[in-house]
């Protein structure tokens, strides 16, 4: 890697431009449309160099001779004109235009207004009750050494393992090792359902794995257990440019709930610990993110809440928990939540955090219970598809029913032999 070049994923390149910082380089047509920022980035400095020529060609011709240079300085001139647009309110109307839906977050704080009044009102009907009657941070699962360690043991993996979250990123540099995002790339490919890849990362990173179930079993007061039958949790790898500087680039969000064929993967693997009366409350599912590396200026993440009295959106207060190496922040998947955005843009030192998700299980007619720790790709529509492609594979193997497949362990197994 040299200053102007930074690679990753097999093949992915991204420019690192002066003042704006990394952004992608699509190898496809395909890629390109999901990848906005590059185009646009190039479609803008084209029109603005058109511009800025076509002025100085209106200068009388006695004029243009004496001034010259200022040809030279033309390019320049756009370029930091991009910048200017980039860095203001102007660029916050351009994000939301071609990246970002601003109505959506506005419209899932106000979905969220009965489930967050509630759990203010009533914190032993939160998620995270346990813990408090909001998400926390600054609990430890590793020191900053260990932290360091883990990360660099992902590094090593940069070009071999990770994807470009194509889809998700716009052109910006978001990666994840493991399975997270739908419409992600290596090589320009696009790489929709590289599970046998993601289930490795049990073996890859096993201590690890060990490490945040004891973490969680010890936070929590309550065993918990690791769904290996099920793809791992992802590690989300986040470098800033100069777009991801802005509120806009940051859409809040909800954590999507796994889907239903994953659930009974979680179901199979909760009746292993408290037999066949086990059943699991889909509805408190949390996201635990456990920061490996953060840039010099930080990196944090942000949630929503309501006063208790509350009863409109236009109520909501937000809150930033710091990122810190080794160090966990617990969130409800369905409370509204984003990231912080980078406080500036052209730093090589990522946001690094694993991903994972935690729902509590426990047996008919008793009180104790458990968590299952997971990852997986909370993509509907991919789901669905992956689900059609192995019911295809399954009718053609004699003496395998799909519900057999849907309805235990072995639809998971199998899915990691195929390569689809």
């Amino acid at each position: 890697m040299n200053r102007f070049l930074w690679t990753c994923c097999d093949g992915e390149f991204f420019i690192r431009f002066p003042l704006l910082g990394l952004v992608h380089m699509p190898l496809s047509l395909e890629q390109a449309q999901r990848s906005l920022m590059f185009p646009v980035i190039c479609f803008l400095y084209l029109l603005l160099l058109a511009l800025v020529s076509f002025a100085v060609a209106m200068i009388p011709r006695k004029i243009v001779q004496r001034k010259l240079p200022f040809y030279a300085v033309a390019p320049i001139a756009a370029y930091l004109a991009i910048f200017a647009v980039l860095s203001t309110s102007l660029g916050d109307y351009f994000i939301e235009v071609f990246i970002r839906n601003k109505s959506l977050g506005a419209s899932i704080l106000e979905e969220s207004v009965p489930r967050v009044q509630r759990w203010s009102q009533h914190p032993s009907t939160s998620p995270i009750a346990r813990l408090g009657s909001r998400p926390v941070g600054n609990l430890t699962v590793w020191n900053e050494e260990d932290a360091h360690r883990i990360a660099e043991k992902v590094v090593k993996l940069r070009e071999t393992r990770w994807t470009f979250a194509a889809e998700a990123a716009h052109g910006s540099p978001l990666m994840v090792l493991g399975a997270k995002y739908a419409g992600s790339t290596q090589g320009g490919a696009w790489r929709e359902s590289n599970t046998q890849s993601a289930f490795e990362l049990w073996d890859i990173f096993d201590d690890e794995w060990e490490d945040l179930r004891d973490f969680i079993q010890f936070t929590m007061w309550e065993p918990a257990y690791l769904v290996r039958n099920m793809w791992p949790p992802a590690i989300i790898v986040h470098l800033p440019n100069l777009p991801a500087t802005r509120e806009s680039a940051h859409e809040i969000h909800q954590d999507a709930f796994i889907p239903s064929w994953t659930q009974d993967i979680v179901l199979d693997s909760a009746r292993n610990v408290v037999g066949d009366s086990a059943y699991c409350e889909w509805d408190h599912q949390m996201t635990v993110l456990i920061n490996l590396r953060v840039p010099k200026t930080g990196a944090a993440v942000r949630f929503w809440d309501l006063p208790n009295s509350s009863e409109s959106p236009q109520e909501w207060q937000s809150f930033d928990i710091p990122h810190q190496p080794g160090k966990a922040v617990f969130i409800e998947c369905r409370r509204p939540h984003a990231i912080v955005p980078f406080k500036e843009p052209e730093s090589l030192v990522e946001r690094m955090c694993i991903h994972a998700y935690m729902i509590p299980c426990r047996a008919q007619n008793r009180d104790d219970r458990h968590w299952q720790i997971l990852g997986v790709k909370a993509d509907d529509d991919l789901l669905d598809d992956l689900m059609n492609k192995l019911r295809d594979q399954l009718l053609m193997n004699a003496g395998v029913s799909i519900r057999q497949g849907r309805d235990s362990a072995f639809f998971a197994s199998y899915l990691a032999s195929l390569h689809i």
